[in-house]
């Protein structure tokens, strides 16, 4: 009916801003490259100045572990 296509309209809107977001979660942490730019990105801005050396440090091991699980299941299934 057009009633009830009109009443579901704005959950179906949010569903599918819910899929995208989901989908750029998956695609940031299941992309290799993306990781080694935010690596990149943390580095610049611990040289800056912009972050403290602990932020660095575990920011750095949180994402470096993200890389290497990445890898692993990567060489698990080619």
């Amino acid at each position: 009916m057009i009633i009830d296509d009109l009443l579901l309209l704005p959950l179906r809107g949010l569903l599918a801003i819910a899929e995208k977001i989901d989908d750029a979660v998956r695609q940031e942490l299941e992309d290799a490259d993306y990781l080694r730019s935010k690596l990149l990105e943390l580095q610049l801005s611990y040289e800056l100045g912009d972050i403290e050396q602990e932020e660095y440090e575990e920011s750095y091991r949180r994402l470096v572990e993200r890389l290497q699980a990445l890898e692993r299941e990567t060489e698990d299934n080619p």
